[in-house]
């Protein structure tokens, strides 16, 4: 993830919270969840793209591919 996409993302949250009336604080929240699924994403591709490369295919990199992509618990 680099600083364009970021600013992407801060902009959808922008646009986002327009339509949904949201405020300021509510937006970061959106904005936080955004970056967080998108790093979650990433990390999903790359501990897919290990589990592929391993000769076997009983291994933890795709359990935790799987993993990373649960919904986290919301305090």
């Amino acid at each position: 993830m680099n600083s364009e996409d970021i600013n992407r993302m801060w902009l959808q949250s922008q646009d986002d919270a327009e339509g949904m009336r949201l405020g300021f604080t509510t937006q970061q929240h959106y904005f936080a969840a955004l970056v967080a699924a998108a790093e979650r994403k990433r990390l999903h591709d790359k501990f897919m793209e290990i589990h592929k490369s391993q000769q076997h295919s009983n291994n933890y990199w795709h359990f935790a591919a799987r993993k990373i992509m649960e919904e986290p618990d919301v305090a």
